[in-house]
């Protein structure tokens, strides 16, 4: 699995955890629910936003990469 497709996979398991839907997200990044789905699907993520949801669920980046790296 591609590092990005870990990441990925880890934020979408750690939104799971917390209850959190693509409608939360989408709240919190100002965009529709849609363009959610749409940057996780395609995988097509710009870190800054990738900050912006790990903030979400009160982690940083790297607590994130370490959790892809143990799952």
């Amino acid at each position: 699995m591609s590092q990005e497709k870990a990441l990925l996979s880890a934020l979408k398991r750690q939104l799971k955890l917390r209850d959190l839907t693509c409608a939360d997200v989408a709240n919190h990044l100002s965009l529709s629910e849609a363009s959610v789905k749409r940057l996780f699907s395609d995988g097509n993520i710009s870190v800054r936003r990738l900050e912006s949801v790990c903030s979400l669920l009160s982690i940083t980046l790297t607590d994130l990469v370490l959790i892809a790296q143990l799952e």
